[in-house]
């Protein structure tokens, strides 16, 4: 008797091919279920404005390079130094006095930093440093504020002393004052004894040292 060949039923390979095919394709699919999508490409972070004293300004926590240079220049000449405190702002006019408020309410800044140092001798006395840096738009507008600060009377920016109750009571005479432009930014320094000590002339180039 002839044997019969059931015409219906794949041959081995076959079914091991669709059962591959079939592996592959779950496999797949799973893998786009359980996968999360990519993120999208980040954003690029904003830079500042050249002429702001937020321009490379540091992080939260990290060290500001322009306060330690004027930390490391006082110290390298024989003072013991102490930061304060420092803050920054947009809002020159607003942390302004006498006729520089009026001036900085017509010719806007970019930005604002200050800061506030206690400074001590080496045989004693001490004083308080105020330090602004105020940045405009450009070289021009630094040049111009730089002399209006510099003009007798004028006002100045307010110490951030005002804001600490530490130090509410020292009042700066403008006495012992310096200031300089660095490209589009005014940086001035304000140094006034707390405790007697330093003469006229200590104070003097501690607030020159300070713009260097």
């Amino acid at each position: 008797m002839a044997a019969r060949h059931d015409s219906g039923r794949p041959e081995g390979w076959v079914v091991a091919a669709v059962a591959l095919v079939f592996l592959l394709g779950t496999g797949v699919l799973g893998y786009l279920l359980v996968s999360p999508p990519r993120d999208p490409a980040p954003a690029a972070a904003s830079t500042p404005a050249a002429g702001s004293p937020g321009a490379g300004a540091p992080a939260a926590g990290a060290a500001d390079p322009r306060l330690d240079g004027v930390t490391a220049r006082l110290r390298g000449v024989g003072y013991r130094v102490t930061t304060a405190g420092s803050a920054d702002g947009t809002d020159c006019a607003a942390n302004a006095y006498g006729q520089s408020r009026a001036y900085l309410g017509a010719h806007r800044c970019v930005g604002l930093r200050r800061a506030l140092l206690e400074v001590q001798g080496q045989r004693g006395g001490s004083a308080l440093l105020a330090l602004a840096w105020v940045g405009m738009p450009d070289e021009t507008g630094a040049a111009d504020l730089k002399a209006e600060l510099d003009r007798p009377g004028s006002g100045n920016i307010v110490e951030l002393s005002k804001d600490d109750e530490r130090y509410r009571n020292v009042a700066f005479t403008g006495i012992y004052y310096a200031s300089a432009r660095q490209a589009a930014t005014v940086v001035t320094a304000e140094a006034q004894p707390i405790a007697a000590g330093l003469t006229a002339a200590q104070l003097k180039n501690i607030a020159a040292a300070a713009v260097r």
